[in-house]
């Protein structure tokens, strides 16, 4: 009984319930962060792999723990194994369905082909302004707007500054 009750609280808590939820993987070192908009609208910011960690169980077992079954949108920040290295893992999983946003540009490491694979026809680049409205047209719509991406304009090689930023608000 205790132990049912107690699943099934931590499963609910992860539906559509009317409020804006985000949460974060525990990947280890690096990065991945799921939002959840109040209508069930979902956005997984980067599912990175921890080099100590093999495979990718963590980023699967937790948004299976959500009761999650798809993703509507892929936000990647950059190229680096510990924020992608388990996004093709995820979507085979949950796929996406509306669209994968990433800085463009290419990678020599092999988990970013898994990762343009795995996306597939959804990849986009992102673009500095971008606006994507999740429950748009209800009062409770929620707005991310690309405001950085590839180093904002000032030059750089360095793959951190490259990052795609995005910034949420409700």
């Amino acid at each position: 009984g205790w132990m049912a009750i107690l699943w099934l609280a931590t499963t609910a808590a992860a539906q559509p319930n009317g409020h804006l939820q985000i949460h974060f993987i525990d990947v280890g070192q690096g990065d991945g962060a799921v939002l959840i908009s109040p209508h069930g609208e979902v956005v997984l910011f980067d599912a990175g792999q921890d080099l100590k960690v093999a495979g990718c169980d963590r980023s699967v077992n937790y948004l299976t723990k959500l009761g999650l079954h798809q993703i509507d949108y892929v936000i990647l920040s950059h190229y680096h194994f510990d924020h992608f290295g388990c996004i093709a893992d995820v979507l085979q999983q949950f796929p996406v369905v509306t669209a994968a946003l990433d800085r463009g540009a290419s990678s020599p490491l092999q988990s970013y082909q898994q990762y343009v694979q795995a996306v597939g026809a959804h990849r986009q680049t992102a673009q500095a302004g971008q606006l994507i409205q999740l429950d748009a047209g209800t009062p409770e719509e929620v707005n991310l707007r690309v405001v950085a991406l590839n180093g904002a304009g000032i030059p750089t090689t360095n793959e951190n500054d490259l990052s795609v930023s995005v910034l949420v608000t409700a």
